[in-house]
């Protein structure tokens, strides 16, 4: 994990310097931390931002070649960084994070922010399967 990170993560993160960078942007503490844990076992490098603005710095300053983030954030929301993460770097990927949806509505949902370049959609609360599941989808990657 990058800035505020253990020691042994960082340790890690140079001993494995071919990883891919992940930027999760999530205000929640705990799941922010639960994703960077589960990550971090994957193999990725990742970097916590836990709002929109700082989402935005870390994403000009890191470049990761993934965003996990929250839809509804404080500051700029997930919707508006999506659309100018993309304009930056067109081949970033881009999966959105949301409990605000309906279930019965959550394909409507994924197929509206689809066009905003948004790359896939997990509706919260989601397991550790399905959140490696949408990455190995969009990344095309196979994961531990």
């Amino acid at each position: 994990m990058i800035e505020g990170g253990t020691n042994k993560a960082k340790k890690e993160l140079s001993a494995a310097p071919d990883s891919k960078t992940i930027l999760i942007v999530e205000d929640d503490d705990h799941l922010r931390n639960y994703l960077a844990e589960l990550l971090e076992l994957s193999g990725f490098r990742v970097i916590l931002a836990e709002d929109g603005n700082q989402g935005f710095y870390k994403f000009q300053k890191y470049r990761p070649e993934l965003v996990l983030t929250d839809v509804v954030l404080p500051g700029r929301d997930g919707i508006s960084l999506t659309v100018r993460f993309k304009k930056i770097c067109p081949e970033v990927l881009v999966i959105a994070m949301s409990g605000r949806w309906p279930n019965d509505a959550e394909v409507d949902c994924a197929e509206s922010v689809g066009f905003l370049g948004v790359d896939k959609v997990l509706a919260k609360p989601f397991s550790a399967k399905e959140l490696k599941t949408a990455i190995v989808d969009v990344m095309g990657l196979e994961l531990a």
